[in-house]
């Protein structure tokens, strides 16, 4: 034996294995539900996936195989392609076992999104689908994925739990999207979130919201939305009698969403429970989201963390809270730091309810944004209050001080009459008075009060707060007007949507129709822009830089003049800029500056809304009018 080599005898294999793991060669772990591959095959579609497979030379994948029978089928991050999602659907399309379909990470497009769409809308026992992550938003096809996916949401009865989160899908897709959630009778829970909805899109989704009867739980986090869009949507809240959980995280509501929020609390009671963490609310949103949490009678978890409120807003918020008919469990306010004087508000509420908190620390000073001061009384203000209180005459009142009857005193024999009348003045208080009336009638003489000197006075203090309530009540008139017009914001109607699919090689038509329709509504309702803001002037000057991506999109026409406009060497104000474009002829040295509107993209990030917003406060149109002479 020892010159001879070791011969290894066959190794017979029992055909029952190959039978057993027929094609069964991919390189992955069996699934730990192997014992269904003993199932019969009815009403599974092993079969006809088997030998699809077989047919377009393809790999069986042992997970899927395995899936088929189960109630299951969890494919993630599988890079399917074309073949491999036609052979699936195939199988599916005989299924009835399979609940939940799971292809979450699978760079499906807008033909696979089709493909999908066409299977669901047969196979009626699928109840759960998520498609999270797919590149649905990817225009691939003639025929977008959003309108695919449209037609499954009116046509499908099965499916109670949609998940469309991470496919990039625009305003335009939008449009598509909220069709179906308009006419969706069965869809209980829709994810949408980490899309590209922005403030157009955001239109689209409230209004339909504002229709559907069916959708329980929803989430639009990480959607850009913000202004308008961010109205549309909590005035959805105003008409819809479904919705119970919301998600509205990670997007831009700012002041004019958190109004509006405001407004739908008061009178919204089937809501119960809210996400707007990260969200630019201020201590000023905080204010009508408190307000509206007075009256509310269903919201039980609000979540209003990573948001700049202050601890003005905080202590609001927690004042809403406590009204007898606000019933909130649960308020997360991570982030956010407090006063020792919320603490102690929130261990009253404590008392009274159940209620639990979080909140991002104890602070021992007010924040200076959104301190409220109190108004400082003038001096000469307590004055006029003692002459009221007292019942009588500034005549009257010298008359009391001077005992001599010559209408004329020293100062500081005026300050100590003053002092013993107890009108509340402090020392540097009387000096302040003295100092106003010396100003009242510097005719006088020095270092003496006499009776003018304090009708003067009295008169301008007088004059002086009447000034301010007119101005004050000026004030309160413009920002009454500017939210009623963010609430009564017009929204694009959705009547001309019966239909999710399109004719092939219309698409790029259709998107640039849509678009044109969303910049029509949105820069006709735009409010005008103010000419200073708390900053100063809103001018601003475009620099010269070759390198950067020019904004080729103005509303004013010509986008290759602007294009040479922005590559000049010379530096260009915001005003000569609009000319320059409707006039190409005009040069630089010769164009001269003057109002124009802003773009609609063009907006002031401010931490003191409602000025930094795109809807601006209206203008007075009390102004004087220039008289012009006419010369003969």
């Amino acid at each position: 034996m020892a010159g001879y080599p070791y011969v290894v005898p066959p190794i017979s294999i029992p055909d029952s294995l190959f039978e057993e793991a027929e094609y069964d060669t991919d390189l992955e772990e069996a699934d730990q539900n192997d014992h269904q591959s003993s199932s019969p095959d009815s009403g599974t579609g092993r079969k006809s996936y088997r030998k699809l497979c077989e047919k377009v030379q393809l790999i069986p994948q042992t997970a899927i195989v395995n899936n088929l029978s189960g109630s299951s089928m969890i494919i993630r991050n599988r890079s399917l392609g074309v073949k491999d999602v036609q052979v699936l659907i195939t199988a599916l399309k005989k299924n009835t076992r399979i609940e939940c379909l799971d292809l979450e990470g699978n760079r499906l497009e807008g033909e696979g999104a089709a493909r999908i769409s066409k299977m669901l809308l047969e196979n009626k026992f699928i109840t759960h689908l998520s498609l999270a992550n797919t590149s649905l938003g990817k225009v691939s096809s003639d025929v977008p994925a959003s309108a695919s996916i449209s037609d499954v949401m009116k046509h499908n009865n099965g499916i109670t739990c949609l998940n469309l989160s991470g496919n990039d899908f625009t305003e335009v897709d939008a449009k598509f999207i909220a069709s179906g959630i308009e006419a969706t009778e069965h869809i209980t829970d829709l994810d949408l979130s980490h899309n590209n909805f922005h403030e157009e899109g955001a239109q689209y989704i409230g209004r339909a919201l504002a229709e559907n009867r069916s959708i329980e739980k929803m989430n639009l986090s990480w959607n850009h939305i913000r202004r308008r869009g961010a109205v549309s949507i909590c005035r959805a809240l105003h008409r819809n009698k479904v919705l119970t959980h919301l998600d509205l995280s990670w997007n831009g509501f700012g002041y004019e969403g958190a109004l509006m929020l405001g407004q739908v609390l008061k009178r919204n009671r089937y809501l119960k429970e809210l996400n707007i963490s990260n969200n630019r609310i201020t201590w000023q949103g905080a204010l009508f989201i408190a307000n509206g949490l007075k009256i509310n009678e269903s919201l039980e978890t609000l979540k209003i963390g990573l948001n700049p409120l202050t601890t003005t807003g905080c202590l609001d918020l927690l004042e809403g809270i406590s009204s007898e008919c606000c019933v909130l469990k649960t308020l997360d306010m991570t982030g956010v730091p407090v006063l020792a004087e919320f603490e102690l508000m929130a261990k009253a509420v404590q008392k009274s309810r159940d209620f639990t908190y979080v909140h991002g620390g104890v602070v021992s000073h007010h924040d200076k944004l959104g301190e409220r001061i109190g108004k400082r009384m003038e001096p000469m203000q307590k004055v006029i209050n003692y002459i009221k209180r007292m019942d009588i005459r500034p005549l009257e009142l010298f008359r009391g001080f001077d005992k001599a009857a010559i209408f004329e005193m020293g100062n500081e024999a005026f300050k100590n009459r003053l002092k013993r009348a107890d009108m509340g003045l402090h020392q540097h208080e009387l000096d302040e008075v003295i100092e106003l009336l010396e100003n009242a009638d510097k005719g006088k003489r020095e270092g003496y009060v006499n009776f003018p000197q304090l009708t003067h006075g009295v008169k301008n203090q007088i004059d002086k707060e009447r000034q301010e309530k007119i101005v004050a009540r000026r004030k309160a008139k413009k920002l009454k007007q500017y939210h009623h017009k963010i609430i009564t914001t017009t929204e694009p109607s959705l009547q001309d949507v019966k239909s999710a699919t399109l004719n092939p090689g219309t698409v790029e038509a259709h998107r640039g129709n849509v678009a044109g329709q969303i910049q029509a509504v949105t820069v006709s309702s735009l409010g005008r822009t103010p000419r200073k803001t708390q900053f100063g002037s809103p001018t601003r000057t475009l620099h010269n830089s070759r390198n950067a991506r020019p904004f080729v999109t103005s509303p004013y026409g010509n986008s290759d003049h602007l294009l040479n406009v922005m590559n000049s060497s010379k530096l260009i104000s915001h005003r000569t800029l609009p000319k320059l474009l409707v006039y190409p002829d005009v040069t630089l040295a010769q164009s001269v500056e003057y109002p124009s509107p802003q773009p609609a993209s063009m907006s002031v990030i401010s931490m003191s809304m409602p000025l930094g917003s795109g809807l601006a406060p209206p203008v007075s149109k009390n102004r004087r009018k220039k008289r012009h002479l006419h010369v003969p």
